[in-house]
C-alpha cells in the first residue's frame, strides 16, 4: 500500500494534507523519516511513526452508537434530517454505514462499520441474531399478542419469523426480533391497532449502550469484533 493512502485511511488527514505532512518530515518508517509520499509500504509489517505516534493500520472499523432521535439511519441527508454518519465525523475517512436502520424518530444500538460483508451477514435472518426493542404504546397491552408474535405475523403478504413478546407494564413492551423488515416493530404493533409511542433498541446481538450517551459512541473492543465474526460462521440448525 502507498504511504499517503495508509496516512489517509488511518484517519491522519486527506491526501493533500498528508502530502504536507510527508513533506515537513514528521513521518517515519522503520525509525527513518519518509519524504516519499508514494513509496510502497507493508502495513501489517512496517513500523509507521507521525511524529512519536505509532499508527495501527485497521482494515475495517467498529463504532457503537446510541442513536438519539431526529437522525436518519444512512450515510445521506434525508430531506430535513441529518445522516448518523455526523454523528462519528472523525471516522469519515474510513467510509462507516449503520448496519441496518432505526427509525428517524427511534433510538438505542446502533452498530456502524465499514465491513460490507459482515454487515450483511449480521442482519441476515438466518442467523438468527437477536435485536431487541423496548417498546411504548398507546394503550393497555394484552396477553394474548405473545402468541400471536409468536407465531409470527403477515406483513406485505409474508410471515415474520417468530418474535419474542415480553410484557413489562400495561404500555411497554420488550420484542425480540431475529429479523428486519422495514419498520418491522411499528406495523407488527398496527396489525392489533395499537400505535407505538416510543422505540428504543436495547440490544443488537450482545451489545447494548452500557453507559454511552444519547449521540455518543465508541469503538468495539477485539473481542466484541471476533464474537460478532463467530456469530455468523454457522448457521442455524433450523435453516442447515
Amino acid at each position: 500500500m502507498r504511504l499517503d493512502r495508509f496516512l489517509v485511511s488511518s484517519g491522519l488527514g486527506s491526501r493533500k494534507e498528508v502530502k504536507k505532512i510527508i513533506k515537513d518530515k514528521k513521518i517515519f518508517v522503520n525509525e527513518q523519516i519518509c519524504l516519499d509520499s508514494s513509496l510502497n509500504i507493508d502495513e501489517y509489517k512496517d513500523k509507521i511513526k507521525h511524529l512519536n505516534d505509532e499508527i495501527v493500520y485497521h482494515k475495517f472499523y467498529y463504532l457503537l452508537l446510541n442513536k438519539p432521535e431526529g437522525y436518519v439511519s444512512s450515510t445521506k441527508k434525508e430531506g430535513k434530517y441529518l445522516p448518523v454518519t455526523e454523528l462519528v465525523k472523525e471516522y469519515e475517512f474510513a467510509n462507516v454505514f449503520p448496519v441496518g436502520r432505526l427509525d428517524v424518530d427511534s433510538t438505542g444500538v446502533l452498530l456502524m462499520t465499514n465491513n460490507g460483508t459482515l454487515a450483511h451477514q449480521l442482519l441476515s435472518p438466518k442467523y438468527h441474531v437477536d435485536k431487541i426493542y423496548e417498546v411504548e404504546v398507546d394503550f393497555p397491552l394484552k396477553d394474548e399478542l405473545i402468541k400471536e408474535f409468536e407465531k409470527g405475523i403477515i406483513i406485505d403478504n409474508e410471515l415474520t419469523l417468530p418474535a419474542k413478546l415480553e410484557i413489562i407494564s400495561p404500555y411497554k413492551a420488550l420484542v425480540t426480533l431475529h429479523e428486519g423488515k422495514f419498520h418491522q416493530v411499528k406495523r407488527m404493533f398496527l396489525k392489533f391497532s395499537y400505535k407505538v409511542i416510543s422505540l428504543n433498541r436495547i440490544q443488537f446481538a450482545f451489545l447494548t449502550l452500557n453507559g454511552i450517551k444519547k449521540g455518543e459512541y465508541r469503538m468495539l473492543a477485539n473481542e466484541e469484533i471476533l464474537k460478532l465474526e463467530e456469530l455468523t460462521q454457522h448457521k442455524t440448525l433450523d435453516n442447515n
